[in-house]
């Protein structure tokens, strides 16, 4: 996650009385989850040894429960791109395309079968907020919610591309168009850089939003048209880093000098 949940929590004054994590691998968000004191947890995630492993850390958990199956818009079987040189982290449904050129690192060696289902199928009543992490197989899973977007869900945290990082991912202006009939506006994304187009975005019901946050919303959406958008972006982020690291020193220096 490029964006800590706890910040969009505070910064946006989300409401979030239960979480459907889309993609858990081995759970790192939990804990984060937990400190948001968020009662109803429920983890998906379709490789076997990563489901495993949520069970051995979770399963005695009663606020939690695991499934071991992905999502998506019809239950089937499928193979999934196995990637063991990150234990699983980048595996996806979709092949990789521009995956293997940005991260030559990660190797997808093998395939696993996995059972899929339809997540309003499985009529989970006590969530309102979905973290979606399943490497381009996004816009499938939403497909197979949406009885849920329409009516209990609140906020979707998901991961975003402008690019096809895996072959026939959905870009992130399609997403926007499909959650767009639902009400959903695109809140809050942070792009990796300006050199590798992925990123992770808070998209909240309208309904919720005042007049500005929208207006201020759909201006920097139609920003991302333009790359000297990401040129200011990538240079902020500079001057931040720049600005820490001089903090950093001053105060090393400090306390040299005590």
């Amino acid at each position: 996650m490029l964006i800590k949940l706890t910040n969009l929590v505070s910064k946006y004054n989300l409401n979030i009385s239960g979480v459907a994590h889309f993609g858990a691998h081995l759970g790192q968000e939990v804990m984060e989850y937990e400190e948001l004191n968020i009662k109803n947890i429920h983890l998906f995630e379709p490789q076997k040894n990563l489901f495993l492993e949520l069970d051995k850390k979770f399963g005695k958990n009663k606020k939690i429960k695991i499934y071991n199956f992905g999502l998506g818009s019809e239950e089937k079987q499928l193979d999934i791109n196995l990637t063991p040189s990150n234990n699983g982290l980048s595996a996806s449904i979709l092949p990789p395309k521009k995956h293997k050129d940005l991260y030559p690192e990660i190797k997808f060696e093998g395939t696993e079968k996995i059972e899929i289902k339809i997540y309003d199928d499985l009529n989970i009543k006590d969530v309102n907020f979905l973290n979606i992490d399943i490497q381009g197989y996004e816009l499938y899973a939403l497909e197979g919610s949406k009885k849920s977007l329409g009516a209990n869900i609140d906020y979707i945290f998901i991961e975003v591309n402008k690019d096809e990082l895996y072959e026939g991912n959905v870009v992130v202006e399609k997403l926007d168009e499909f959650l767009d009939k639902y009400k959903f506006i695109r809140i809050e994304t942070k792009w990796f850089n300006r050199f590798v187009l992925w990123g992770d975005a808070l998209y909240v019901k309208a309904e919720s939003l005042s007049s500005y946050k929208i207006l201020k919303s759909k201006f920097f959406i139609f920003c991302e048209r333009f790359y000297i958008f990401f040129l200011i972006i990538d240079f902020l982020r500079f001057l931040n880093r720049f600005k820490y690291r001089i903090k950093q020193t001053i105060k090393s220096l400090i306390i040299r000098n005590e």
